[in-house]
């Protein structure tokens, strides 16, 4: 029997009267598995249906939710099926860019599962997934490129729960950082760093650095940081095939915050992390 966890809505609307009919579901796998749940469990590969209210392999229970498209991706361990994600819409399709991106996030989410780690990581894990679809998504809209990478600051500062992020570009000449998009970031700190631009000394062998104390961390006490008085601070190297051509920081101005592994590994597997 699958056995319902979770649903949602991709904008985050409610439906109380939805939840309770998801939470009712009982749907059979194994005799008696609707036929478009028995072709998942055998074939263990996705499966996308285009026309659910006429499609009767598509059960009669699932129909009531008033998709026109779904796509079934399995969860698999040790090549057998553990469950299934189940994603819909009212849209005619399910175009290869988004299959792709669902095979991604339920290969996350068994990774999540498989983790020995507690609940805490497990939804540390779902976030940096979230977070992966939501900048993929922003990369492969048609915005300009300013307002695409300003969105990624935003997914980054949302995704650490900082209180502000931005994106800095080295100058042609390579000595000093310029603001180049940012989130929430305080007014009067880009417009002292446009006056007086960041200068930094051996960019290409910038790392990253964090700190949950900025102003009594001997690591921040450059200068620079004079600029940013922030309590607690994720700076991320910017590197295309040349080297380092910026820095995205995540900054907490008004609270001091625990910069944890999981934040550093997801800030640096951003796609902004990688400029091409």
């Amino acid at each position: 029997m699958l056995q319902p966890v979770m649903c949602q809505f991709a904008g985050g609307a409610t439906s109380p009267e939805l939840w309770e009919a998801f939470k009712s579901l009982e749907t059979k796998v194994q005799l008696e598995a609707p036929g478009v749940v028995a072709d998942v469990l055998a074939a263990r590969r996705p499966r996308l249906i285009v026309d659910v209210p006429n499609d009767p392999r598509v059960p009669t229970d699932w129909k009531r939710f008033g998709a026109a498209a779904i796509l079934l991706v399995p969860l698999v361990r040790d090549d057998t099926v553990i469950g299934l994600v189940v994603l819909d819409t009212t849209a005619p399709t399910i175009d290869a860019r988004q299959r792709r991106r669902a095979s991604q996030l339920a290969r996350a989410i068994m990774l999540a599962i498989d983790s020995p780690g507690s609940g805490r990581e497990i939804r540390s894990r779902l976030r940096a997934s979230e977070t992966m679809l939501n900048v993929g998504r922003t990369i492969g809209s048609t915005l300009e490129l300013q307002e695409v990478v300003r969105r990624i600051t935003r997914e980054a500062a949302q995704a650490v729960r900082a209180d502000s992020a931005g994106i800095y570009l080295m100058t042609e000449s390579r000595d000093r950082l310029l603001p180049y998009a940012a989130y929430h970031m305080p007014k009067e700190i880009l417009d002292t760093i446009r006056r007086r631009p960041i200068i930094l000394k051996h960019f290409q062998d910038l790392q990253t650095h964090w700190s949950a104390d900025v102003p009594n961390d001997p690591v921040f006490q450059a200068p620079i940081f004079r600029q940013f008085p922030a309590k607690s601070l994720i700076l991320a190297p910017l590197r295309a095939k040349d080297g380092v051509i910026g820095v995205l920081a995540c900054a907490w101005w008004t609270r001091r915050h625990r910069v944890t592994r999981e934040e550093i590994n997801l800030v640096e597997s951003l796609p902004c992390s990688r400029w091409r």
